[in-house]
């Protein structure tokens, strides 16, 4: 199986870009290719012949706009962020999240669902657990972020309407903590489960997603749950 990883130069995106590699079921690092790009707002044949044969994409928003796809062997490098992130314009941060993510998936929909051998095509965003689908809803805190998110989301569920085979799934990590955590982000992840997440459990689920599906959105708890049983599973498996 290949998929398409985007973001692979932010936190969760390199450990993502790592469990690929190593899971059984995806494609080798020697297979990976990377494809410099510089407008993610277009998918020309050129570059679809390049992703044909990709059955996933694993679409993570960092903090750099840049360049880069690749099936795992194909990276997208990343885009997105919170309005903050993003110099604090709105128009711009719109453009890089809700924008970019949905011309991707919808490219994906259309040129690339059909050249799978199930003709289905999963499409795995990772979102926030602060998202707002309801973006008419009044927010106090990073409205605009989370109405972002939102649309995002929405966009993704429009598309799974309009094209047979595309199916897509929302991650919604809380605060995601590195690694190595120290004392205090530990004791945050022990005190607040539902509200945090350690950096490697994010992909773990996101993969087991590309590969196996289940539900269309998972909160931080399940990912949180589900990541350390998928990784303790595969540390058994390479024993």
């Amino acid at each position: 199986m290949k998929a398409i990883i985007a973001g692979v130069t932010g936190l969760v995106g390199g450990a993502m870009l790592k469990q690929c590699i190593n899971h059984p079921e995806l494609a080798s690092s020697e297979k990976v290719q990377v494809v410099i790009r510089h407008d993610f707002s277009q998918y020309l044949d050129e570059l679809m012949e390049k992703l044909a044969g990709a059955e996933a994409c694993l679409w993570y928003a960092s903090r750099l706009c840049g360049s880069a796809v690749s099936p795992v062997g194909q990276c997208l490098r990343s885009i997105g962020g919170t309005v903050r992130m993003l110099g604090g314009d709105v128009a711009y941060s719109h453009k890089v999240n809700v924008d970019f993510a949905l011309a991707a998936a919808r490219a994906f929909a259309s040129k690339l669902t059909p050249l799978t051998p199930n003709k289905r095509f999963r499409f795995v965003y990772c979102s926030g657990l602060m998202a707002q689908r309801n973006v008419e809803k009044p927010m106090w805190t990073t409205p605009d972020s989370r109405r972002q998110k939102g649309l995002a989301e929405n966009g993704l569920m429009e598309l799974a309407k309009q094209f047979a085979g595309f199916e897509p799934h929302v991650a919604q990590p809380g605060k995601i903590l590195p690694e190595n955590a120290g004392l205090l982000q530990s004791t945050t992840q022990w005190l607040l489960p539902a509200l945090s997440i350690n950096v490697v459990e994010v992909p773990a689920c996101m993969v087991d997603l590309a590969w196996v599906g289940s539900d269309t959105f998972v909160r931080n708890a399940t990912l949180a749950e589900q990541g350390r049983k998928l990784l303790t599973e595969w540390q058994r498996q390479e024993k």
